[in-house]
């Protein structure tokens, strides 16, 4: 009996990313548009295997976000 996929999802934004350790032994993404307007829009964007030094990269990406966020207006009360 195989060892059933751990899958992983993380919202970021408008995007899920869902990670999955594969039985195997390797690890796949995908970026999904969760809040499309309309089901058959919501559909894997892209797709890929986790290689080394992606976690760096995204961290790179994230100190890049920090950094406008603090630009960005705070939002006005009982608004999203």
């Amino acid at each position: 009996m195989t060892k059933p996929q751990e899958v992983q999802t993380l919202k970021v934004g408008h995007i899920t990313f869902r990670v999955t350790k594969c039985p195997r032994g390797g690890v796949t993404y995908a970026l999904i548009p969760h809040e499309a307007f309309h089901a058959k829009d919501r559909k894997v964007l892209f797709s890929g295997h986790v290689e080394r030094g992606m976690g760096t990269q995204l961290r790179r990406l994230a100190h890049v976000f920090d950094d406008l966020e603090k630009g960005l207006s705070k939002p006005v009360k009982g608004r999203s």
